[in-house]
């Protein structure tokens, strides 16, 4: 029986796009930009602050919080685990949605699937 493939279709994070390097390249930003806020924390702890704070934002998301402002919601969280006024989570938020899309992260081999799967499918 042959199949008559239309489309294929990958969702982004951990398949195509490491996402727990980007996490950590777009805190580096982050922290470059705003050294103000973070210059006397180490890095580790920040890091940890900012994972710890996404874990707790997507259980909230699974446990049914609405997608609206979750960002915005992780931001605050993660500032708050380091004790630092929230009033700078805007711009930590658009920050990261001005950067995240221009990392350069792929999963090994990511890139040259999508190579080879554009060969014989529409990009």
């Amino acid at each position: 029986m042959k199949v008559d493939i239309k489309a294929v279709l990958f969702d982004v994070d951990d398949i195509l796009f490491d996402r727990n390097t980007a996490q950590s390249m777009i805190l580096e930003i982050i922290v470059k930009r705003l050294p103000h806020l973070f210059n006397p924390l180490e890095m580790e702890n920040v890091l940890e602050a900012f994972i710890e704070s996404d874990r707790i934002t997507i259980e909230e998301f699974e446990a049914g919080a609405p997608s609206d402002g979750l960002r915005e919601a992780r931001s605050k969280q993660f500032l708050r685990l380091l004790g630092i006024c929230e009033d700078y989570a805007d711009t930590i938020t658009d920050i990261y949605v001005q950067d995240y899309p221009t990392l350069n992260a792929p999963v090994p081999g990511a890139i040259s699937l999508v190579k080879e799967l554009s060969r014989s499918h529409e990009v």
